[in-house]
Order: C-alpha cells, then structure tokens, then sequence
C-alpha cells in the first residue's frame, strides 16, 4: 500500500524528551468550529498550534448557556483573546482569529497532553518576540607601535 500521501499533515508521537513542558507558548489559531447540546449550550472550540513544534491544542469557550455568568467569562476571553491577537475589540467572526499568533499559559492534563491555562483569558498576551543572537564584535587591544618608558597599570 502506497502511504506517501495518506499521513499527509498528521504531527509524529512526541518521544518522552520532546513532550512539552508546562510554560508560556507562542500558539498560531488555526482553526475553529461551533459546538452544542440538546440543553442550550453553546461554545466556540478554538484550535491552536503550540510553536514552533506546531503541536494541535484546543481550547473551548462558552457561548451561550443558561447561566450568563458563564457566557461573560466566555465573552471576556474571547475579548482578551482578540485583543491579543491585535485587534482593538472582540471579533464578529471568529475566522478573524484564524493565522494570527498569541501566547497563552499551557499546562499538561492528567494524560500528559497540552492545554491551555488561560485563566479566564487573562492568559491571553500578544505573541512573545523571539530573541535573536546578537553578534558582537569583538574588540582588539590596541598595541602601539611606540615605544614608551610608561608602566601600563
């Protein structure tokens, strides 16, 4: 059987060594779909990939239920969602959300796999810039060609 093509944009098992750690994450939205029940919940699951592994995460926030106190939870996060991913307000759509990168608390369930902490989307922050190596130069020490009686201390 032919599998060139069949495992096409799967991610490989993590070996132990390559398993994430709890931390801070850099996590690209990918994608998102609705979800319900017979009782009158909604949510918006959201899919993230954790960077630069681009390791699949989701992350469910309410949308409708018959407590609203738990629909302004889901409204704040999905606010602070927003706006760290740059916009000024919450999004009429969330396919607004899809391709931008923000970071997110993750910490591992009790099956070891990534999830996001977000506390209430208080976790949500713009994207962590990455720190790039800074070349430095190296300075020579100046030897003169003089001659000189002076001790140099």
């Amino acid at each position: 059987m032919d599998l060139k093509n069949r495992f096409e944009g799967l991610v490989p098992t993590a070996h132990e060594s390559e398993k994430v750690k709890p931390g801070r994450y850099n996590l690209q939205i990918v994608g998102d779909s609705d979800m319900q029940n017979d009782k009158g919940w909604a949510g918006c699951k959201i899919q993230f990939q954790l960077l630069p592994r681009k390791i699949p995460v989701g992350h469910l926030i309410t949308i409708a239920h018959e407590n609203p106190k738990y629909v302004q939870w889901g409204f704040e996060e999905l606010e602070k969602l927003s706006k760290a991913a740059g916009f000024d307000s919450i999004v009429d759509d969330t396919s607004q959300l899809h391709g931008k990168v923000v970071s997110c608390s993750v910490k591992l369930n009790d099956g070891d796999y990534p999830e996001l902490d977000s506390k209430f989307g208080n976790s949500f922050k713009p994207a962590i810039e990455e720190e790039k190596p800074v070349a430095k130069k190296e300075e020579k020490p100046s030897v003169s060609t003089e001659e000189s009686d002076e001790i140099p201390f």
